[in-house]
């Protein structure tokens, strides 16, 4: 019987939780040496020694009693099994979750733009910029983030790298030598 029946069956005969944690820790524990069981005879079965020697095959179906893996001896301590969801399947991590029509960043993120020299434009544009995309691919795993502040920071310090070379610099030689011609020329 799988442990999620097991549990289902036990708490429908009033079993108490002490008792229902200690069965589903010693089915995990029995679980768990029969699967180290399994690997050990694979690995054995799987060991094909010296082919040259004809005489050294075993025979697969009725192993020897010095082939048999050794019992598993009991090194970890027990763990609670994962959390089970109402079908009885472990629930899955959470994986974020959508950006909700009413969000704003919170004023450590503000805290950080300035820090970080970024202008009110270029975050309100990312914000902007990040909201149409969360909006375009809403129903994707991708657009579900645990932290939108970070996700935004992403944006901001991506925007910020891109317009870096898109100004013309103000205090360079060619800037100048552009400023006296026209200078000269509206003479």
């Amino acid at each position: 019987m799988s442990i999620p029946a097991t549990v289902r069956a036990m708490r429908a005969a009033g079993v108490g939780d002490s008792q229902i944690v200690d069965t589903v820790l010693a089915m995990a524990e029995e679980a768990l040496a029969k699967g180290r069981a399994r690997q050990a005879k694979y690995r054995n079965n799987n060991d094909i020694g010296d082919v040259t020697n004809v005489n050294n095959v075993s025979d697969v179906t009725n192993p020897s009693p010095e082939q048999k893996p050794p019992t598993p001896q009991k090194t970890q301590t027990p763990t609670l099994p994962p959390p089970v969801s109402p079908t009885g399947k472990p629930a899955p991590p959470s994986r974020g979750r959508a950006l909700p029509a009413d969000w704003r960043p919170s004023e450590q993120f503000w805290r950080w733009a300035a820090e970080k020299g970024h202008s009110r434009d270029v975050c309100d544009q990312s914000l902007e910029e990040m909201r149409e995309w969360a909006d375009a691919n809403r129903n994707r795993q991708i657009a579900r983030k645990a932290d939108w502040c970070s996700a935004l920071k992403g944006w901001v310090r991506k925007a910020a790298k891109n317009r870096k070379g898109t100004d013309p610099p103000k205090n360079d030689l060619m800037s100048a030598s552009r400023r006296n011609i026209e200078r000269m020329a509206n003479l």
